[in-house]
């Protein structure tokens, strides 16, 4: 049996497992072939080899969604997910990350880390905005862009100090190639170096929740 067959019956094990109409007896049986199998593909968890795909809304509030959503990009992308932002500069637009990883993270990113960091990123800025009320409406907009490049990259550099970090999986990789075969990476070129440093430095003191996360982590 190959690797993807593997993976198939993990998967198929896993619905099943988790199935509202399977009893509890063969709900614990199915669970425990996952388990088994993941172990044979040197897997921790049974559900590593699910990929899923989430996605989170993002404000378009001053038509900066595309630079809030490069900031979130980078810090799901820290932890093992890949992402991809839809959406344009018009207003009238939804926006959205579409988030491509294992179900616990995605949740995990959806309901808990991603609300309260893009919160938190809000919040921050419109202190420095106020600050800056005399400045021309190009200046701010360069300094809005730089600020949130800075704040993501540093968030994402905190979750790597505190040991939060993990590597996109094959499977993840692979999910992503598969949904979106010729993406390539586009940043914001154009920014103030000023609001980018600013970014970073407000980044520092995020808060992560770390007492919720690592009692999530010991119940899991």
């Amino acid at each position: 049996m190959n690797r993807e067959d593997v993976l198939r019956r993990i998967r198929a094990a896993l619905d099943q497992a988790n199935h509202r109409s399977t009893p509890r007896g063969q709900a614990i049986s199915a669970l425990a072939v996952a388990t088994k199998l993941a172990q044979r593909l040197g897997l921790d968890d049974p559900r590593q080899a699910v990929v899923d795909v989430a996605w989170y809304e993002i404000s378009t509030r001053g038509q900066h969604h595309p630079e809030r959503g490069e900031a979130l990009w980078e810090v799901s992308e820290t932890l093992g997910c890949r992402a991809v932002l839809h959406g344009h500069r018009r207003r009238d637009r939804p926006a959205h990350l579409e988030l491509i990883g294992q179900p616990p993270t995605l949740e995990w990113l959806c309901d808990r880390l991603l609300p309260s960091v893009s919160f938190q990123m809000e919040m921050r800025l419109m202190e420095e905005l106020l600050q800056r009320r005399g400045q021309s409406r190009t200046d701010r907009t360069d300094f809005v862009r730089g600020w949130y490049g800075g704040w993501g990259s540093e968030v994402a550099e905190v979750l790597r100090l505190r040991g939060r970090a993990r590597e996109v999986t094959e499977l993840v990789d692979a999910e992503f190639r598969r949904r979106h075969p010729q993406l390539h990476p586009n940043r914001t070129i154009y920014f103030s170096p000023q609001g980018h440093a600013l970014g970073r430095q407000a980044g520092q003191v995020v808060d992560l929740g770390d007492r919720v996360l690592i009692e999530g982590d010991n119940s899991e």
